[in-house]
């Protein structure tokens, strides 16, 4: 019978993200040095940061609303994710442009709105999707660990007269 091969194995994985690493020691350097020059500038200017911030984010809206509607043009597209890219990406574009107009009629507070929207949004997203996770991890593992053994063909142990476990069940649909 022939081996199957998984791959590496752990240890060789480690020393292979170690030997990237020490191949690429520069790389982070450069983004440690990057790290503390913004951390200092926030510090000593967070109004200035915030600007700069709201800048970089209006930019980054209509770049990426610029490639999201070339993209929905692209070979191999179903129409429904070719709608929700022109969707999505006019949608960029118009925060982007709203962004950068505010900057020149001095209402940078309008631009620190949307970009505190946006980043409300995307943890709304990222919250219901780690939550879910963990829904469906904690029903994965009750599915395997509470499984019917082998010969087992009894129903559990009913449970009845617990006021406080009936109310739960009640409630919990």
């Amino acid at each position: 019978m022939a081996s199957v091969n998984a791959g590496p194995t752990e240890a060789q994985a480690e020393a292979g993200a170690l030997e990237a690493l020490g191949r690429n020691w520069w790389l982070l350097l450069f983004f440690g040095v990057i790290s503390i020059i913004v951390g200092i500038f926030c510090v000593m200017q967070p109004v200035d940061a915030v600007e700069t911030l709201a800048w970089l984010f209006a930019i980054w809206l209509i770049i990426t609303g610029i490639f999201e509607i070339v993209r929905s043009f692209g070979s191999g597209i179903g129409g429904g994710m070719r709608a929700l890219l022109i969707i999505t990406g006019a949608l960029s574009l118009i925060l982007g442009f709203v962004a950068l107009r505010s900057f020149w009629d001095d209402d940078v507070v309008l631009a620190g709105w949307i970009l505190a929207i946006f980043i409300g949004i995307s943890f709304l997203f990222r919250g219901f999707s780690i939550l879910f996770l963990g829904i469906a991890g904690l029903l994965v593992f009750s599915l395997v660990r509470f499984r019917r053994r082998a010969g087992d063909n009894l129903d559990g142990a009913a449970i009845e007269g617990n006021l406080p476990l009936e109310i739960l069940w009640t409630a919990i649909p």
